[in-house]
């Protein structure tokens, strides 16, 4: 709700049309990578994920008592109480871990954040000067 106030009633003071419609498009873009991100499995390693069998490289999770393997760089999350392939960190904002599967939209999600905000400040800059 409070985007659509934004864009309706802000925007268009701050804003040439063309900006407007970019951050539209960068806010429906970063939604549905939102959603992909919280939808997705980001790699929870079960006893069924392949090379978890592999007795030769194998590791031991202290908490949830898991074998896997040393390739799949699984680290435990204690706010999911699972093991996450190639865990990078647990987001609260997601309320999700990134991990292997989900690292890549989170990423680009991220950066389409950044450029929005970049837009807003420097066109609240340009608006400030401009009176």
């Amino acid at each position: 709700p409070s985007f659509i106030f934004f864009y309706i009633k802000i925007f268009p003071l701050l804003l040439p049309s063309f900006f407007r419609h970019l951050i539209l498009i960068i806010v429906l873009i970063t939604l549905t990578l939102y959603t992909i991100v919280f939808l997705i499995d980001p790699g929870v390693i079960t006893k069924n994920t392949p090379d978890t069998n592999d007795p030769n490289n194998n590791e031991k999770c202290i908490q949830c008592n898991l074998q896997y393997s040393k390739a799949l760089k699984c680290l435990h999350c204690s706010y999911c109480d699972v093991c996450i392939e190639n865990m990078d960190h647990h987001c609260i904002w997601v309320g999700k871990c990134i991990g292997k599967r989900t690292k890549k939209y989170f990423y680009i999600m991220l950066a389409n954040v950044s450029l929005m905000y970049i837009i807003l400040i420097l066109s609240v800059i340009k608006y400030f000067i401009s009176k």
